[in-house]
């Protein structure tokens, strides 16, 4: 609309020309600034995934039991036990009828060598989704994963707590 209405004036047109020639200056440096820290930024959020070069996972399966009795629903976690002078990353994988696969899940498995594993363990899930009590408190035990080819089977049996 300026441009417009200065268009009549000869003495205006060069203020106008180097209002444009600013504007577009300024949104092309403002376009290279971007690319640039773009540019920088990118190693570092590459960094961030996992790299072929990580540790090595291996594909675990098994059966999850309380009281005899398959788990209904539950969660999995391995963790690479520090104490024992392991490190790596969590794996956590979904008990489903008492079986739980990470490769079948496809979630990656855990590093081999001493874990710490906890289960959690619930009742199958109701259909109007309410809340469900978990069957024991989260259960923790150390395993040691001696990694074999194919599918490794880690079966755990979750004691019933002793009563008083």
């Amino acid at each position: 609309m300026l441009a417009e209405h200065n268009a009549g004036h000869p003495e205006c047109w060069p203020r106008v020309r180097v209002r444009r020639a600013t504007l577009v200056t300024r949104v092309f440096s403002l376009t290279r600034i971007t690319a640039a820290f773009m540019a920088a930024a990118v190693p570092f959020v590459g960094g961030c995934s996992c790299r072929p070069d990580g540790p090595v996972r291996h594909d675990v399966a098994g059966m999850v039991t309380f009281d005899g009795q398959a788990v209904p629903s539950g969660t999995i976690f391995f963790e690479a036990d520090a104490s024992r002078g392991n490190a790596g990353p969590v794996s956590v994988v979904s008990v489903v009828d008492g079986r739980y696969d990470t490769k079948a899940a496809k979630v990656p498995g855990p590093v081999g060598g001493p874990l710490q594993v906890r289960i959690s363990g619930y009742p199958k899930p109701e259909p109007n989704g309410g809340i469900r009590p978990p069957l024991f408190p989260e259960h923790t035990m150390a395993v040691e994963l001696v990694p074999s080819a194919g599918q490794n089977v880690l079966n755990f049996e979750v004691p019933q707590k002793r009563r008083r």
